[in-house]
């Protein structure tokens, strides 16, 4: 085929494979083809170039078409006289495999009823087996005598055995309502004989005799019933004498007592059952299947520690709770020591209903609900009251509010406060009392903000800034040192044994007090923004000095005006209320300097304005005295060297300036050389101001 059809024109959308393939699609062809103009006239060239090669085909094999063509004349009639033959043999062939269906049916349906009869007789012989063993048991027990402890054996083998007989015959009214009942009761009478002795063994502890014992209540499938008869004749008489309230108001110990007296039943009443069904020192089980301190002496005492101790389980006395509880987990722990710490036991028995039952009654939600209140309210009061200062001389707080956060978050872990279960609480309740402090502190510092952009000073003190900043601070440095190392990290060692679990968990709490660290900028910023505004307003009277030595004949200044201290006081006191951080101090006085820069080179520019125009004017009084008075323009020497009042401004501004720069380096330990932004400057500027003053 590939040799007769002839390939598309090679600038065509469309290939010889497209249609050769056999994967052959016409809607793939037009998916693949953007412009449908375009694929039509390619269509149109190729069915040209087509038509074109079978012509050539036929002109190449002329005289093969020919003879093609003249041997199909006839064909027909030749297949229609094929075609009654062939119809007649299929018809035939369909009948044969009809019959031979048919006869198949037969022989499977007599086959059946054969098998039916044989599994009838099977059953009619198995009946007659089980009747004539059931016969000669009942004639054993009807003898009256008590059974030996080999008979025993036999029978429960026997038992066992008819039931398997049973099993295999005919679900029908002879086995239901013949075989069976009489079999039960066998088995019934088998249980009461094997009951005596099985308690009787138990209470004198001879072993032989309990390992037969056990032994025949496996073979008849009734390890359960012996569990069972072990918990109502043996433990529960004992129980019933120890869980009983007044058994527990009389118990000097309390509850621990009382748990220690449930366990004493175990080497009083138990010890030889359990050597024989239960590993003990490397010893191999003799017995297997049972679970007697499961499935007898544990579902006995969960059911009277709900129906006779249940005032155990309230929670509406944390403290009294909290200590039944401990008391219950350590009795659980020694109680698993019992079962010699196998881990298939230990599984078994935590997994069982009456388990489950038990530490359900531990209301553990509503006793972190009662620890919620306690510790939630007086926080939830402390930030009511966020300023209030702290009533310990020797905290580490300055405000209250930060020692009651602490104190709360080392009550979560407090040993008389924590409980192991409730680690994913008790986490989570860590991480929302920072939180609550944080939104708190928000809240709070929020519309102080706001004033303060407005230029609304808020009526917070200065005091209490600084003393909340350094609160904030303590708390995220020393969060580890001071609460999480001495307080939570001994509980979440004991609690969480995966060391990166841990280290998440630590992590959580620091992403939780990153939520305060920005609110310490914010505090500086409003304690930077309340010291600089004081000053700021003492820095006004800069521009009162040239008034002072306007036409006043002072002498030439020597000492710093007052506004020096007024700008400098409230930067004192500030430092004095507690504010020792250098970076604080730098920034006040960085805007101080900053301003009294702007406010002194204003005052000496409008100082050497007046300067000039007072000279322009007297160069003009003096040429108006010289051409009316010719000489009279000499000055003596005592006019040449007096201080004029522009001079004594620079020179009261230097000493202002001067004193301002000693201040700073000695009260504030500054240089003005790079830690005081402008505080440079203003000395150069004062000093270039005055270097040509004959003082």
């Amino acid at each position: 085929m590939n040799e007769v059809v002839p390939f598309a024109p090679p600038d065509s959308c469309l290939t010889r494979e497209d249609f050769l393939g056999p994967d052959f699609s016409p809607d793939a062809i037009l998916t693949r083809q953007p412009n449908l103009e375009r694929l039509r006239e390619d269509l149109g060239l190729y069915l040209k170039i087509l038509r074109s090669a079978v012509l050539r085909l036929i002109d190449e094999d002329y005289s093969d078409f020919l003879e093609l063509s003249s041997n199909l004349v006839g064909l027909e009639s030749k297949l229609s006289e094929l075609s009654e033959p062939l119809g007649t043999l299929s018809n035939k062939l369909q009948n044969l495999l009809q019959s031979l269906f048919e006869a198949r049916d037969s022989v499977m349906q007599a086959l059946k009823r054969k098998e039916d009869i044989r599994a009838r007789k099977s059953g009619l012989r198995n009946s007659e087996r089980i009747l004539n063993a059931l016969s000669k048991l009942e004639l054993i027990l009807s003898s009256g005598t008590p059974l030996s402890g080999d008979a025993e054996e036999r029978l429960a083998r026997d038992i066992n055995h008819l039931h398997f007989r049973i099993s295999k015959c005919h679900d029908d009214e002879f086995v239901s309502l013949e075989l069976t009942p009489r079999l039960q009761a066998v088995g019934d009478r088998l249980k009461e004989s094997l009951e005596s002795r099985f308690i009787a063994a138990l209470k004198i502890n001879e072993e032989e005799s309990l390992k037969r014992c056990l032994r025949i209540y496996g073979t008849i499938e009734s390890i359960h019933e012996a569990e069972i008869l072990v918990k109502n004749k043996i433990i529960s008489p004992s129980l019933e004498d120890i869980l009983h309230e007044d058994a527990f108001n009389d118990e000097p110990l309390g509850l621990k007592g009382v748990y220690a007296n449930v366990l004493n039943i175990i080497p009083e009443t138990l010890d030889s059952l359990l050597s024989l069904t239960i590993s003990r020192s490397n010893k191999p089980v003799v017995i297997r299947g049972y679970s007697f301190l499961i499935n007898s002496l544990w579902e006995d005492f969960v059911e009277k520690m709900e129906d006779n101790m249940s005032f155990v389980f309230a929670a509406g006395n944390p403290e009294a709770f909290l200590t039944h509880y401990r008391l219950s987990i350590e009795f659980i722990k020694d109680f698993e020591k019992e079962l010699n710490n196998d881990p298939e036991q230990i599984s078994k028995f935590r997994s069982c209903t009456s388990y489950s039952t038990f530490i359900g009654r531990w209301n553990l939600p509503v006793y972190f609900q009662i620890r919620f209140q306690e510790i939630a309210l007086p926080l939830e009061k402390a930030l009511t009251d966020f300023f209030d200062p702290t009533s310990y001389s020797n905290s580490d707080y300055h405000l209250e509010v930060f020692n009651v956060v602490t104190n709360s978050l080392k009550k979560v872990w407090d040993p008389s406060i924590y409980i192991d279960a409730l680690l994913h609480r008790s986490w989570k309740l860590t991480l929302q009392i920072l939180s609550r402090c944080g939104t708190a502190l928000r809240d709070i510092l929020k519309p102080i903000m706001i004033e303060e952009e407005e230029h609304q000073h808020s009526e917070i003190s200065l005091r209490t800034l600084i003393h909340l900043w350094y609160d904030i601070r303590h708390l995220t440095l020393h969060f580890e040192s001071d609460v999480y190392n001495p307080y939570i990290f001994p509980v979440l060692k004991e609690s969480v044994q995966d060391e990166s679990l841990r280290s998440r968990l630590l992590e959580s709490v620091n992403e939780s007090l990153g939520s305060l660290r920005p609110q310490l900028d914010d505090l500086s910023k409003l304690a930077i923004n309340k010291v600089t505004f004081k000053s700021l307003e003492s820095l006004k009277q800069v521009s009162e000095i040239p008034r002072l030595y306007r036409r006043t004949n002072k002498d030439v200044p020597t000492k710093h005006c007052v506004y020096v201290n007024k700008v400098l006081d409230p930067v004192r006191k500030f430092k004095d209320d507690g504010a020792s951080e250098s970076e604080w101090l730098v920034k006040i006085l960085s805007r101080i300097s900053e301003d009294y820069y702007v406010k002194v080179s204003e005052v000496l520019e409008a100082v050497l304005k007046m300067e000039e125009s007072l000279k322009r004017l007297k160069r003009i009084r003096e040429k108006s005295d010289a051409s009316t008075l010719p000489g009279s323009s000499s000055l003596n020497a005592d006019e040449k060297i007096r201080i004029s009042d522009n001079d004594k401004i620079r020179l009261q501004i230097k000493v202002d300036v001067e004193y301002f720069n000693q201040s700073i380096q000695e009260g504030f330990g500054l240089q003005s050389n790079g830690d005081i932004s402008k505080l440079e400057d203003l000395m150069r500027i004062v000093n270039e101001a005055t270097k040509d003053i004959p003082v």
